[in-house]
């Protein structure tokens, strides 16, 4: 699944947006693309969860 997110400006924000989603979703991969905006997880149970989760932390995010 791929989502768009926002405000991310820099590897701190890509550490943080990583950890957010291993933390909910618990998947095999990650892949965080800092210039593009967005994060490819091979797996989320519950898009809405991380979805939620990611904008209270400042990153708003969508599925793409």
């Amino acid at each position: 699944m791929k989502l768009n997110i926002q405000n991310m400006k820099c590897e701190g924000c890509v550490t943080n947006v990583t950890e957010i989603i291993r933390e909910l979703a618990n998947p095999k991969s990650i892949e965080v693309n800092l210039e593009d905006g967005t994060a490819e997880v091979d797996q989320i149970n519950d898009p809405e969860a991380v979805i939620a989760a990611l904008t209270d932390k400042g990153f708003p995010a969508s599925i793409a």
